[in-house]
């Protein structure tokens, strides 16, 4: 297994097709901070990531990822941004 670090994004919990749930330990071959090193690994063939699926379309799409279990989901993410604030100047013109 590729995975993000337990503090990120913990995948201890699999939703089956019938909505039962089942708690699972996940040991990782390697762990990164970073979603996109995760894919360019799997990609590679070094392992199975969990990866959000808009991200990966166009890779499923053309074969180069595979989904495994596509009957079975982790919780949804929250996702938090942060941005500075942004001044724009507006330019009037005068004619």
């Amino acid at each position: 297994m590729l995975v993000l670090p337990q503090w990120h994004h913990p995948p201890d919990v699999l939703t089956g097709p019938g909505g039962e749930r089942h708690r699972i330990g996940v040991k990782g071959r390697v762990t990164s901070n970073n979603q996109l090193s995760l894919k360019q690994l799997a990609l590679a063939g070094f392992g199975l990531s969990l990866q959000v699926v808009p991200e990966i379309e166009e890779e499923l799409a053309a074969g180069r990822l595979v989904r495994v279990l596509p009957d079975w989901s982790l919780p949804a993410l929250s996702v938090d941004v942060l941005m500075a604030q942004r001044r724009v100047a507006l330019l009037a013109t005068t004619g």
